[in-house]
């Protein structure tokens, strides 16, 4: 745990870091630009159903650092990802 989040090293089998994937984060935590790209898209994050996670590559660059987002919703569940400066993940 760290930071109020539970923390997921990954690592290959021969041990080298490929990433770290910090789990259920406070939505307090998500930087203000995804947010706001959330928001003005129209979602709405409800933190007793869904979840923010941050992913983390070694190389420690924003290309390196992505928000991932799952919404519990029916049908069906969403995920979205983003970038720390709000804009959309491919």
């Amino acid at each position: 745990w760290l930071n109020n989040a539970e923390v997921d090293m990954h690592v290959d089998t021969n041990y080298q870091w490929l990433f770290t994937e910090f789990e259920d984060m406070a939505w307090t935590s998500v930087p203000e630009a995804v947010v706001n790209s959330f928001t003005q898209e129209g979602y709405t994050f409800n933190p007793r159903e869904d979840d923010v996670d941050r992913i983390e590559y070694p190389n420690g660059t924003d290309t390196g650092i992505y928000y991932r987002i799952e919404l519990d919703r029916e049908p069906m569940d969403l995920i979205l990802f983003y970038n720390p400066d709000g804009s959309k993940r491919s």
